[in-house]
């Protein structure tokens, strides 16, 4: 949706239009985000968020390994899937962030449990889910636009 039309927009949400009646709407999945500490859960660390997890060695300049585990199975050396364990015996530090905010240091013996959050995220659409989406990508992405190129 364009800032410019939210008036319309929104009387469209309110009211509905000639073409439809109402609006559609689209549940977007959060994911929960758990940080313990020798497997107890630590107070104000629990975050639902949107679109990514994202863990970094901070300003250690030593190659980190992470092991992703589900339900004690490895799932892989490099990404991350649900859980991730700080172990006792690891020589320096993690960090994580959700959603490019709140920054949190993982110390020895943390760990960080990814699941599904409970609250999806409902979203209004001017389209149907798959029209807003590619409306969306066509505006960022300018496809199917050449820009005009101008004299040096």
């Amino acid at each position: 949706m364009k800032f410019d039309d939210y008036k319309q927009d929104l009387g469209q949400v309110i009211h509905g239009n000639n073409t439809r009646d109402g609006v559609y709407i689209t549940l977007r999945m959060r994911l929960r985000c758990e940080i313990f500490h020798k497997g107890k859960a630590m107070p104000g660390k629990v975050f639902d968020i949107l679109n990514e997890v994202v863990v970094d060695r901070g300003s250690n300049p030593y190659l980190s390994k992470i092991e992703c585990y589900e339900h004690d199975r490895l799932i892989t050396k490099v990404l991350l899937f649900e859980l991730l364990d700080i172990p006792d015996d690891a020589r320096s530090n993690a960090w994580v962030s959700f959603d490019g905010k709140r920054r949190q240091q993982l110390s020895r013996g943390d760990s960080v449990r990814i699941s599904m959050s409970q609250h999806p995220l409902p979203t209004v659409n001017k389209f149907d889910q798959t029209g807003d989406w590619f409306h969306s990508l066509i505006r960022c992405l300018n496809w199917n636009e050449r820009l005009d190129q101008k004299a040096l």
